[in-house]
């Protein structure tokens, strides 16, 4: 009997969306019959970050540098170790260093590689020469999984057609309780974002955008940590925001922040999918969010897409605000969009795959 135990291979148990999904795969694969465990570079979603806890069946290489070789010697010990007690069992890496590590030591172990792609853009694509790298890398999986169809389309743009298996599994998503929230029409905006300090999460342009709209937001709460930290901190100084403005940080929990907010905006210059957006709509939180790939598929019609600039935003947020004189309606309409997003389908799907012959 051919052996479906996986394990899934990524930086750290903390983060971003692909950080979560593994988690979420790793304790609830068993339901459907598949072994998992879950191994990661490091505990930290940040060098400079506390250490996650570890659940069950997950371990970490506590490596010193997601990018150092140093990683090279233990991971392969780790790969030996499943490959001898899972003959024939799956791998499954997330993000570019999982897999490019991966596929360097774990020749000669009968193992079969699996690889989600998580995200719709990668500075690799802009240039030319990483292509032949890339072709070779993925043509070794057995699937390439995507996480939406947006995904799936740049991916096959990057590598052509016939370079690899691809199939698109829509990510899964924890759903939080719908909060009660009595909003009354023309009532200012408590906007709430979710992400890295990055450019990719365009909050430069939402901080501009905000500036314009005045009385009509009351706060603008954004969770998340990154590199861009001090230029939005200038920005938010600058524009006079310090009153309506808070960077958060990384948070866990999300649930009492949703729940303060009445309006969520996802201003991403990319994207995946959207697993915050999801989070946030689940709530009943009303949405305007990037109309990208990836994230346009999760909003659907039960919010409002706008195009990537400071005008466009800025539209956007008046017409959604425009709208909290049907809020319940609105609230309602995003409830429905998230539940479609189903982890219990999600994890079938994956198990599946995991199942299938080569």
């Amino acid at each position: 009997m051919r052996d479906s135990s996986v394990m899934h291979v990524a930086l750290a148990p903390g983060g971003g969306g692909a950080e979560l999904l593994v988690r979420e795969l790793v304790q609830r694969l068993p339901d459907v019959g598949v072994h998992a465990q879950g191994l990661y570079f490091s505990r930290r979603p940040r060098l400079d970050a506390p250490p996650w806890e570890l659940l069950p069946r997950e371990d970490s290489l506590d490596a010193p540098s997601y990018r150092s070789p140093r990683v090279l010697p233990a991971l392969r010990r780790s790969l030996v170790a499943f490959a001898a007690e899972h003959p024939g069992g799956v791998v499954h890496t997330h993000t570019t260093w999982p897999l490019v590590y991966v596929r360097a030591v774990a020749r000669g172990l009968g193992l079969r590689f699996v690889h989600t792609e998580h995200d719709s853009y990668n500075r690799r694509r802009t240039a030319r020469a990483y292509q032949q790298f890339d072709r070779r890398l993925y043509r070794r999986l057995e699937s390439c999984i995507c996480i939406s169809e947006g995904v799936e389309a740049a991916l096959l743009e990057h590598l052509g057609p016939d370079c690899v298996r691809t199939e698109v599994i829509e990510n899964g998503a924890r759903l939080f309780p719908v909060a009660e929230r009595e909003i009354a029409p023309g009532e200012p905006m408590r906007l709430v974002s979710v992400g890295s300090l990055i450019p990719k999460k365009g909050f430069d342009l939402a901080l501009e955008a905000v500036a314009r709209l005045g009385d009509a937001v009351a706060s603008y709460e954004i969770v998340g940590e990154g590199d861009q930290r001090g230029e939005l901190e200038a920005q938010i100084r600058t524009l006079g925001l310090r009153e309506k403005v808070t960077l958060l940080g990384w948070r866990s929990d999300l649930e009492p922040i949703f729940a303060r907010a009445n309006a969520m905006l996802v201003p991403s210059r990319w994207e995946g999918f959207g697993l915050v957006a999801i989070e946030g709509m689940s709530s009943g939180l009303p949405i305007a969010a990037a109309d990208v790939p990836g994230l346009r598929e999760v909003v659907g019609d039960a919010g409002i897409t706008m195009a990537l600039g400071i005008d466009d935003i800025e539209a956007a947020l008046r017409a959604l605000h425009a709208r909290f004189a049907r809020y319940r309606d609105w609230s309602a309409a995003s409830r429905r969009r998230a539940e479609a997003f189903s982890l219990d389908r999600m994890v079938e799907r994956y198990g599946a795959v995991y199942r299938r012959r080569p």
